[in-house]
């Protein structure tokens, strides 16, 4: 028999070429022996499959929800809000007609276990609030399908069981967290299956295109936003959460598809050491029913195990340090319909249905345990005032004087999660710090969220363990920015009337007759915008980059570098044009622009002076696609694009060499592979740099920038280990511990920065915190003024870092400067909007956008 024969035999028997089922009965989801209401349709009725045949859209699955609302008085349905798409976030609140008669009364009950200062109602006779949230990643698909079923569960089922279970809790229903990911995710694997089956891995169904269904429009991981809260999904949530404060919230995902089931609790040396005790008691008695039920159909599983809940800022975690208990659940994925894993064909409906057992095991286990979970919230919330007062820090002050929108912002973030903020009522100074009341807010820390109010001012840098699921640090006012110090005295006396609402205040333009020109600060978080809009609409912008005293209509002034002129004499008719868009930059973007009237300045550089350089309109374009990390890209683009309202051209690299790259002069590389990038593409983007463009290279596109010699930075290597030195011996079992033990798991470090450069626009203080993801870290220039970001000798603030890690850090780049004949190429070692909620850092980058064009060439060459 010739090799080709076998080779086609194999082929033919082989798991992904034989014909798959995913076509099962309905009881092969439910449980058995229950009876179920025939008015209900059932998910196959109604669709006119089964579930699990096909993936289903989001809109279908929230058609079926409103059927079961419309049908069933166990149902009721209310819209969230909208996805970036506009797709709509729906909530299912699911209990027994008594109960919806009574809803109301119920939840502000519920809500008075979290009030200490509120009387205690009686937990014996209260339901039990349950949250069931699924796929906040939308290519983990088989948790909304399973909430399908869920629901038709608890619409349909009949008897003495159900009547018992819906009696004792209160199920809130998301069904789909993350709508734009899912819908991307079925339109993908639907068109790219056929009428049979097939389970090999390297079919197109199972191999998505960038960038995947996992997140949001902006491609965002929605599961790490529950604490920056900056998408509408996370907003549209979190509100509803503390509308209800759930006792129990589930977390459906999936995970790598030879992998089997996971259920919390995680590793116990990760957990977030503000958890209460009793979160992992609760969470190890629930644990029990989900072994039960898995064990009743076969399914392999594990827990203890892989995951963590230190990030305050997952969906698993963040009830934990709430009042509630967070449960993760990760199922193995067929990413797809079916496919091959190492424990045999894996479909889709096999997943769908662990799921299902899961959250039908939650319920049960939360009915058992009703009273104790309840308990629990009250408990927490008393234990949380107890905890306050044994700590040395009583409370917070922050707030800016310099742009106070950036406080406003983080203070709309405080007040989502509920945390108490009152207005500062006379200056609080903290060494050379004042904080003016005018500007300034106070935090108490004695009140329920104790908790969250200390994981998110605190700066931990001690930990039982070395390794982190996500990353180790997220100190708020230092992500935004805000100037804050700790209160370690009275609060009471510097603290004034409650804060209910975060309000941006307008800025201040009014028009003068006798203006010669209409300055702008760069301070305030939204002057990029006001530049846009003024340069989009025609109008010639310079920016100083050095200081000016000016006369102007509001008296004397100080500017400094980064100040935005708008000099009338040289615009033609267009002044009236200027000063209505003032007007309306000054309600929009909070900016305050001053008439000036003499181009002769009261000290340092007049306004027709060299040192006032013309700006030009930013056409950027970012690049998008296979190999380059899509959330990376999705951070920068929502920066602009969201935030700023500057348009973004997002290009594949791969195509780089074909497109009309002369029609952009800024090119963003975010971090990423880039090996699509063609010899073609590389030469097109150099003679583009040439010509006196800005390209800027995040994080790993450094490495590429570096290796392809289109800058002259060097990246910092670590010691190497001397060629006869032997390390001791290590126990096998801990080999990833002392490997990963040396990353950098996402910590807070501190930098020093040069004032002076184009770069640091608009900042006022002589160090910043800087968010370090990766153990990329640049040597220092040959030239003295190319790098105006370095990190510290000293650089940890918050969170871990290895001391051979420290060392590395320590000194060394972390913004740079460097040239190619008249185009600037600026590399930045780290991601300076993390998440979308790192303000304290994303302005370096709206810089290289807006001001890379004016940064001297010369200042990136060596001296003499």
């Amino acid at each position: 028999m010739t090799i080709l024969r076998l080779a086609l035999i194999f082929a033919l028997i082989s798991p992904g070429f034989a014909q798959v089922s995913v076509k099962v009965p309905l009881s092969y989801y439910l449980p058995t022996g229950a009876a179920y209401d025939p008015a209900i349709p059932t998910p196959e009725a109604f669709f006119g499959f089964q579930v699990g045949e096909r993936h289903l859209q989001p809109d279908q699955i929230h058609a079926y929800f409103r059927a079961l609302d419309k049908l069933s008085d166990r149902f009721a349905i209310e819209e969230m809000g909208r996805t970036h798409e506009h797709r709509e976030i729906i909530l299912a609140v699911v209990t027994s007609p008594e109960n919806h008669g009574n809803i109301a009364k119920i939840r502000e009950e519920h809500l008075r276990l979290s009030d200490p200062s509120a009387s205690a109602p009686d937990v014996e006779h209260m339901p039990v609030v349950v949250w069931m949230g699924y796929s906040v990643h939308g290519n983990e698909a088989s948790g909304s399908h399973a909430s399908v079923l869920v629901a038709y569960y608890l619409a349909a089922a009949r008897g003495p069981e159900i009547d018992a279970l819906l009696g004792a809790t209160v199920v809130l229903l998301n069904p789909s967290i993350n709508p734009d990911g899912l819908n991307r995710f079925a339109s993908w694997v639907n068109a790219n299956r056929g009428a049979v089956v097939v389970a090999s891995p390297d079919s197109r169904e199972h191999n998505e295109p960038w960038p995947g269904g996992r997140t949001n429009h902006y491609w965002f991981d929605l599961n790490r936003d529950w604490m920056p809260l900056q998408h509408p999904e996370s907003r549209a949530r979190i509100e509803r959460y503390y509308e209800w404060r759930p006792n129990l919230l589930t977390d459906h995902h999936e995970m790598g598809t030879n992998s089997t089931f996971f259920f919390q609790p995680g590793i116990p040396s990760r957990n977030n050491p503000l958890t209460p005790p009793g979160v992992m008691q609760l969470t190890q008695r629930l644990a029990e029913f989900h072994a039960k039920a898995l064990d009743a159909t076969g399914a392999l599983y594990y827990s203890g195990e892989s995951y963590d809940d230190f990030y305050v800022g997952k969906g698993s975690s963040y009830p934990d340090i709430t009042g509630g208990v967070g449960v993760l659940f990760e199922q193995a994925s067929s990413r797809g319909h079916a496919q091959e894993s190492s424990t045999g064909v894996l479909t889709f409906p096999y997943a769908i249905r662990n799921h299902v057992t899961a959250s039908l095991s939650s319920l049960r286990g939360a009915q058992a345990m009703r009273v104790d979970l309840l308990k629990h919230q009250r408990e927490s919330a008393f234990s949380a005032l107890k905890l306050a007062d044994q700590a040395p820090v009583k409370g917070y002050v922050f707030g800016s004087k310099s742009d106070p929108v950036r406080t406003q912002l983080m203070l709309d973030v405080l007040l989502r999660h509920k945390i108490e903020v009152r207005r500062l009522s006379k200056t609080y100074r903290d060494g050379g710090e004042a904080f003016e009341s005018e500007f300034g807010y106070v935090l108490p820390a004695r009140q329920p969220q104790y908790r969250l109010v200390t994981a998110l001012f605190e700066r931990r840098t001690s930990f039982e363990d070395s390794l982190f699921y996500d990353v180790s640090a997220w100190t708020l006012p230092l992500a935004f920015g805000v100037p804050y110090a700790e209160v370690r005295g009275s609060v009471q006396e510097y603290a004034g009337e409650k804060v209910g609402t975060a309000v941006i205040v307008s800025g201040r333009f009014t028009p003068a007759q006798n203006a010669v020109a209409y300055a702008l600060p760069w301070q305030p978080t939204f002057a990029p915008r006001a530049v846009e809009r003024l340069l989009e609409a025609g109008i010639q912008v310079r920016i100083a980059v050095r200081s000016f005293d000016a006369s102007t209509s509001s008296g004397p002034k100080a500017f400094g570098p980064g100040t935005v002129v708008v000099p009338l004499g040289i615009q033609g008719e267009k002044r009236g044009e200027i000063e209505n868009l003032l007007t309306t930059i000054a309600t929009s973007d909070a900016v305050v622009a001053d008439a000036v009237a003499t181009g002769m300045s009261d000290n340092g550089v007049d306004l027709g002076s060299p040192n006032l350089l013309s700006l030009k309109l930013p056409k950027v374009a970012i690049l998008a696609g296979s190999g380059v990390s899509a959330i990376d890209a999705g951070e920068l683009w929502h920066e602009l694009d969201q935030r700023f309202g500057i348009p973004v051209v997002l290009i594949d690299p791969a195509s780089l060499g074909r497109v009309n790259i002369g029609a952009f002069t800024v090119l963003v590389m975010p971090g990423g592979n880039y090996s699509a990038l063609d010899s073609a593409g590389c030469a097109s983007l150099i003679r583009w740099v040439e010509q006196g463009n800005t390209l800027i290279g995040l994080e790993q596109a450094i490495e590429w920038l570096v290796s392809h010699r289109l800058v002259g930075a060097s990246i910092k290597k670590r010691p190497e280990a001397k060629r006869d030195e032997v390390p001791p011996p290590r126990p096998y079992a801990l080999e990833n511990e002392y490997r990963d033990a040396r990353n950098v798991p996402g910590t807070i470090v501190n930098g020093t920065v040069d004032l002076t450069h184009p770069l640091l626009f608009g900042y006022d203080r002589p160090t910043m915190a800087l968010f370090k993801s990766s153990g990329l870290v640049l040597e220092m220039s040959k030239s003295p003024f190319a790098t105006p970001v370095r990190f510290t000798d000293n650089p940890l603030i918050a969170g871990y870092l290895h001391t051979d890690t420290r060392s590395l850090i320590a000194g060394g780049g972390s913004v740079q400067v460097n040239t190619m004949r008249n185009g600037r190429i600026i590399v930045m070692t780290d991601a300076p909007t993390f998440r979308a909620f790192w303000y304290g850092t994303s302005r370096i980058f709206l810089n290289a956008v807006m001001f890379g064009q004016i940064i001297r060439t010369s200042s990136t060459r060596p001296m003499q």
